[in-house]
């Protein structure tokens, strides 16, 4: 099992990042969850002060119950 995660970085919103989808498979590739309850209320801070992508998937991994080895941010 494993997860993908996408990002936006809204032209807006500077210095924010938001989840633009988050989906866990099966190793076989098979969608096992779509997190949308994730997207619609998570954005980040994107300061620079913080590695941003290690808070999302330690945040996504504290949700999911998925170790943070097995998350994939894809952009």
């Amino acid at each position: 099992m494993y997860v993908e995660v996408y990002l936006e970085f809204p032209e807006n919103m500077i210095g924010i990042v938001v989840l633009e989808s988050v989906i866990s498979y099966k190793d076989n590739g098979e969608i096992i969850k779509n997190y949308q309850e994730l997207i619609d209320n998570t954005p980040f801070n994107n300061s620079g002060e913080n590695n941003i992508r290690l808070e999302i998937k330690q945040y996504i991994s504290s949700i999911t119950g998925v170790s943070q080895d097995l998350i994939r941010i894809m952009n």
